[in-house]
């Protein structure tokens, strides 16, 4: 990088001028390495525009911002060890702004890592990218690396001595038993889908249209939910069994078992689909004698 701007020749005839580098500030320290190659793209290319040490180095200092600027400020103005050229500055923002806690980053990053359901390799790698920069040794970097392993490989290795193992052999052990259970998991036996059986509400038959107008004083029963010759839909719907919870907090407050209501128990119980289905097949039987009486008026008549 130095020797590529101290390389610059001076041309006479001014080149195409070139945009000018992103603008560095003090937040954007990930950025440093971009600005450095925009800056010597810019001074390289334009080489006979900035033709001086001074014309480089005033070019570099006018792409910083806020306390990067702010930390060149008095080296560009001072008496004594005065900057003079850019590779200077560069070496001075290096020195401020370049991964100053790299250490630091490492460990935050390998605290926060985490397997989950990935495969061991792809946790080692990212694992292994970081680890060096942490300055952990030997036995930190076993208890970290064990520390954030899913909890199925964590449960394998209960069987494995891990203290015997050098930090390279807990990997490779840790590499064979997730290849082991990632196999076994595979060769297991699908579920199979469970069909639950629907459930279906008896239809009730219709009156016939010479039975529509009900009998005198049957208006007030019919509507009622709990009377028995009430066949609606949400009269005849089937009841499951109770809870054990439900069941307790009935007996206690003396309702009934069956439909919830005080002042009667199950037995009386006048909404139970026994009743209603009594109820069914007596309609039914008078119809059917209807029917036969008819039809043996009608034979008769033809006799």
């Amino acid at each position: 990088m130095v020797q590529e701007l101290k390389s610059m020749s001076r041309i006479d005839t001014k080149s195409e001028k070139y945009s000018n580098s992103e603008l560095y500030i003090e937040e954007r320290e990930d950025k440093l390495n971009q600005f450095i190659f925009e800056l010597i793209s810019k001074l390289k290319l334009n080489a006979n525009r900035y033709s001086t040490f001074e014309s480089r180095l005033l070019y570099g200092y006018s792409r910083l911002s806020r306390n990067a600027a702010a930390q060149a400020l008095p080296r560009m103005t001072a008496q004594h060890d005065k900057l003079v050229t850019v590779e200077q500055l560069v070496a001075l923002l290096r020195q401020a702004f370049d991964d100053s806690d790299k250490q630091g980053i490492a460990q935050r990053f390998i605290s926060a890592l985490r397997m989950r359901n990935r495969i061991f390799i792809e946790y080692l790698f990212d694992f292994q990218q970081h680890i060096d920069a942490t300055e952990y040794d030997v036995v930190t970097r076993k208890f970290n690396l064990k520390n954030e392993l899913s909890s199925e490989l964590k449960a394998l290795l209960i069987q494995v001595n891990v203290s015997s193992l050098n930090y390279e052999q807990l990997i490779t052990k840790c590499q064979q038993l997730n290849s082991r259970y990632r196999a076994t998991v595979q060769n297991l036996p699908k579920p199979k889908a469970v069909i639950h059986p629907v459930s279906v509400t008896p239809t009730v038959p219709a009156y016939p249209a010479k039975y529509a107008t009900s009998p005198a004083g049957s208006e007030a029963t019919t509507s009622s939910p709990g009377n028995p010759m009430n066949l609606s839909a949400a009269n005849m719907k089937k009841r499951g069994p109770l809870t054990p919870e439900k069941r307790q907090h009935r007996m206690i407050n003396h309702l009934c078992l069956y439909c919830d209501k005080p002042e009667h128990q199950a037995a009386a119980c006048n909404s139970k689909p026994k009743v209603q289905l009594r109820a069914v097949s007596l309609f039914a039987l008078a119809i059917s004698i209807d029917n036969l009486a008819s039809d043996t008026s009608s034979a008769l008549g033809k006799a």
